[in-house]
């Protein structure tokens, strides 16, 4: 059985492209929220989401990639992460 949820993305607000790639059983806004939240409690960097939302002119903005994918969230988003490198997403 599939588990419900979402595989997301998350984009440059100028270039759009997707540099985060996540799940979650929550709503993307959500998701990014927390993200968000995180970030900010990240004083010395250690997360290099943080670093790269602090270095963005604006918020970031969040892609649904997938919805309840058929293998899975974890399968689903090895899978995309591998596909949008193959892409040249960094």
């Amino acid at each position: 059985m599939a588990e419900h949820g979402v595989i997301y993305g998350i984009a440059d607000p100028v270039t759009h492209e997707v540099r985060y790639v996540g799940k979650t059983s929550k709503t993307p806004e959500e998701r990014l929220a927390t993200h968000l939240r995180n970030s900010r409690k990240d004083k010395r960097g250690t997360l290099h989401i943080s670093d790269w939302f602090r270095s963005l002119p604006a918020y970031p903005t969040i892609v649904i990639l997938e919805r309840d994918p058929p293998g899975g969230l974890n399968e689903a988003e090895r899978t995309w992460i591998a596909y949008l490198r193959s892409m040249g997403c960094r």
